[in-house]
């Protein structure tokens, strides 16, 4: 899809003298112009044209000769399939889940940012016998498996043995290299009572991925290993969110986790520039920036569940300066289509989850993956 911009100079027309970057036309017809990282300038086109004609030639930089500016709008690169981990699942079912994505992804002629992948294994919870203990609790019946080998049996279903299932599916089937592989939990589902959160819960999510990373080393993998979670303003409060960002990032530089939550709140168009702004349960805009783009280790998957999410995302970078570089955008569109969740109505698609991103950003350097069940 093209958008014809005539008789228009680029970057001289909108906010007066302000130096503008490139316009980038949304499917809604709105103009968007970069304002560095001050944010973005957002007019009707009508009235684009309008203040031009208004204010004369001379105060908006003249007009061009010649043929008219033409301007191509990005396009869905599609998506990736995440997955809530079934508590009936074993080790077999990963790997072949495993083989089974990679051979997809095989068959794209394009494959570009197709490559984010989460298991999601529901809600850390502790061991009531040993306070540095924590396991999963997998949704939706809250099954209880454990991080890491504390049985003999190899084949045991620990996270770790599963994660390491769905690498082995993968690298056996894949004939690409460089997936983006993360291990997901939820910081608080409303399907369970809600443990504490705190720095040795961080702590040991941290140790469990840099071990996979280390064995998917050791196997020759050219996959890469990080940690996941699912960041919710109604879940916790920012106070026992950060105890827990805190132990996950002591494990070293490379200990990255993707935040794939929500701004809860948050506000949708731009109220000044006051990271104070009070969001969802006490958060505020500043906090729901630390730990989805402002941490060392953080990187933003957020869900894009509806227009307004998008919005939200957008603000929270204008409101603090610096736009949120994205990883990849989530919806949960398959998951809610297929049972096993309720959701709301008119849920986004992947397609409308991406596009309505884009759309408020600007950006479209970020891939897109779709919840679902194992």
């Amino acid at each position: 899809m093209k958008i014809l911009v005539d008789g228009l100079e680029r970057g001289k027309c909108l906010c007066k003298s302000v130096a503008l970057g490139s316009m980038i036309a949304s499917g809604g017809g709105a103009a968007h112009r970069r304002l560095g990282k001050y944010g973005r300038c957002r007019l009707n086109f009508t009235l684009v044209v309008l203040t031009c004609i208004g204010l004369g030639l001379a105060s908006c930089g003249g007009a061009t000769s010649g043929n008219p500016t033409t301007t191509t709008l990005p396009t869905f690169p599609g998506n990736s399939n995440s997955y809530y981990v079934n508590p009936a699942a074993n080790l077999t079912d990963l790997q072949n889940l495993g083989c089974s994505q990679a051979q997809l992804s095989n068959g794209l002629s394009s494959v570009g940012n197709q490559r984010q992948i989460i298991l999601d294994f529901g809600d850390e919870v502790p061991d009531p016998s040993s306070l540095d203990q924590f396991g999963v609790a997998l949704p939706p019946f809250g099954s209880v498996i454990w991080p890491d080998e504390l049985s003999s049996n190899p084949g045991a279903m620990t996270v770790e043995n599963a994660f390491n299932a769905f690498l082995m599916g993968w690298d056996d089937c894949s004939n690409i290299s460089g997936v983006d592989l993360a291990i997901g939990i939820a910081s608080g589902s409303l399907q369970y009572s809600r443990p504490t959160l705190d720095n040795t819960g961080g702590s040991v999510w941290g140790a469990l991925v840099n071990n996979i990373k280390s064995t998917s080393a050791e196997l020759g993998s050219s996959n890469r290993v990080f940690g996941a979670m699912d960041i919710e303003t109604g879940f916790y409060p920012y106070s026992d969110v950060q105890p827990w960002v805190s132990g996950f990032e002591s494990g070293g530089p490379g200990a990255v986790y993707w935040d794939f939550g929500d701004a809860g709140g948050c506000p949708p168009t731009v109220s000044g520039s006051n990271p104070n702004y009070v969001c969802e349960s006490g958060w505020t805009v500043g906090e729901v920036y630390n730990v989805a783009h402002g941490d060392p280790g953080s990187s933003a998957v957020p869900e894009i569940y509806y227009s307004v999410n998008a919005q939200q995302w957008e603000s929270i970078g204008v409101i603090m300066g610096t736009p949120i570089s994205f990883t990849a955008v989530m919806s949960d569109y398959t998951a809610c289509t297929t049972g096993g969740r309720i959701c709301h109505p008119n849920f986004n698609t992947p397609t409308e989850a991406w596009t309505q991103l884009q759309s408020a950003t600007g950006m479209s350097n970020f891939g897109s993956t779709d919840m679902s069940w194992e």
